[in-house]
């Protein structure tokens, strides 16, 4: 399935769930996807889940050309954010750590990586439930 995600406006927040099998092609085309959302704005901080993660096939070469972007996207304007992802399985929480490793690239990300969602809630300073945010047919798939 790969990716899929919803904006919280409201909370200045952008939830990204990872389902499946996740790949280089699916990340980059969730970039392009929420660059071109009309309700996406820059400086939203990110919940990512990864809980439904079943194998990725990220690699460095794809890390790399991600980090590149959001290099890019900084040139552009892109404040400060926050990304907190919730990985509870041994896969996601590896990826996980992989992809914090990559993120130092990119100082004006603080990146915080976490197995409990009610950790990652309270990191980010939401308030609502971790259901709240997961529930509804409203994703946007990419």
């Amino acid at each position: 399935m790969g990716l899929q995600y919803k904006i919280f406006d409201a909370e200045n927040l952008l939830v990204a769930r990872h389902v499946g099998v996740v790949d280089g092609q699916a990340i980059a085309r969730f970039v392009q996807a929420i660059d071109n959302d009309p309700d996406y704005r820059k400086g939203l901080d990110f919940l990512t889940d990864a809980s439904e993660l079943e194998q990725s096939l990220w690699d460095a070469k794809d890390a790399l050309g991600f980090v590149q972007r959001l290099q890019q996207r900084r040139r552009e304007g892109m404040p400060d954010v926050r990304q907190a992802i919730v990985a509870p399985t041994d896969l996601g929480y590896g990826m996980g750590r992989v992809y914090l490793g990559f993120a130092e690239a990119v100082p004006w990300m603080d990146v915080n990586l976490f197995r409990e969602s009610g950790d990652a809630l309270a990191w980010l300073g939401l308030k609502h439930p971790f259901e709240h945010y997961l529930g509804g047919k409203d994703w946007k798939e990419v």
